[in-house]
């Protein structure tokens, strides 16, 4: 259950201007795990002009191990990107072959062989994968593009493009004490809200519809950053929920749910699935409520 969301998270708080756009590639951030709210806690290692630069979705990566280029192709250590995305990335050191995974895609390379397969189909690479320094480097157009993502290079800035997910839109509000939704605020109004705190009992609530480009999907999320008075404490807690919508119903729904302490230091988390429902029922259900049902609230008191 750890893959749920990642690039999607990181895609709907960016519009609410509250994330940085440049993020460590170091760090797990994948469109599928749900946990992932900001990248604050992400090592920032600021990128040389002269680097080539990664933009995923409108954000800025910054490798540990920098891009290289060879033979006018440009090669990055994947496995953050596939991290990223929530797909899942394998290295077999005996046959030093890397193989990618995501979704209904599976991409094969071996180490110094100019060829590779895309769901078992061989194709030619213009580069090889190759290990330097002690990391496993593959071609990102190559890679990228067999997933299914839209690519494009930017010569003149040293830039390489990719585009997975297309938010289609995102709504804020700032939830009354019943955790009942009322009408949109606007980005900045949620900003404001933020920076000053939430009052007890009420949540900031941001809601988005994402499209995957690698195949069409839509997933429907909700986040919920709230603080509630639990066992005679104010705790705050942040909520994420992922589903399908179909005709009004949430379906494969999925959820990450923490609680954290004046510090931000996590001080209990859960994820799993939830029943199919009404998308009006999730779209008010708060992480206090979430807490509740799991059970967590009785153990503070």
């Amino acid at each position: 259950m750890k893959k749920m969301v990642s690039g999607i998270l990181v895609a709907g708080i960016l519009c609410s201007g509250l994330a940085t756009q440049t993020v460590s590639a170091s760090t797990d951030v994948n469109p599928n795990s749900l946990k992932e709210k900001n990248v604050t806690n992400a090592k920032k290692l600021a990128p040389n002009k002269k680097d080539i630069q990664i933009i995923i979705d409108d954000i800025e990566f910054v490798f540990d191990s920098k891009p290289i280029m060879k033979n006018n192709r440009v090669l990055i250590p994947f496995r953050q990107v596939t991290d990223y995305i929530g797909g899942d990335t394998n290295w077999n050191n005996k046959t030093k072959t890397m193989t990618v995974v995501y979704k209904q895609k599976k991409i094969t390379l071996e180490n110094n062989k100019n060829e590779g397969t895309v769901n078992g189909s061989k194709k030619k690479l213009d580069v090889p994968v190759q290990i330097i320094n002690g990391r496993v480097y593959v071609p990102i157009r190559f890679v990228a593009e067999g997933l299914g993502a839209d690519v494009s290079w930017d010569s003149k800035d040293k830039k390489v493009n990719i585009d997975i997910f297309e938010q289609l839109y995102t709504h804020h509000f700032y939830s009354n004490a019943k955790g009942e939704l009322g009408a949109p605020i606007t980005p900045y109004q949620y900003g404001i809200r933020y920076k000053q705190g939430i009052a007890e009992g009420r949540e900031l609530v941001s809601v988005t519809d994402v499209r995957d480009i690698t195949d069409n999907s839509e997933d429907h999320m909700i986040f919920r950053d709230g603080a509630f008075n639990i066992g005679g404490k104010l705790q705050h807690t942040f909520l994420s929920i992922r589903s399908k919508v179909e005709n009004g119903k949430a379906t494969h729904v999925q959820y990450y749910v923490n609680v954290l302490d004046e510090k931000d230091n996590i001080l209990f988390e859960k994820e799993g699935e939830l029943a199919d429902g009404s998308l009006e029922k999730y779209m008010n259900y708060t992480g206090l409520k979430v807490l509740e049902d799991i059970g967590y609230t009785k153990t503070q008191k």
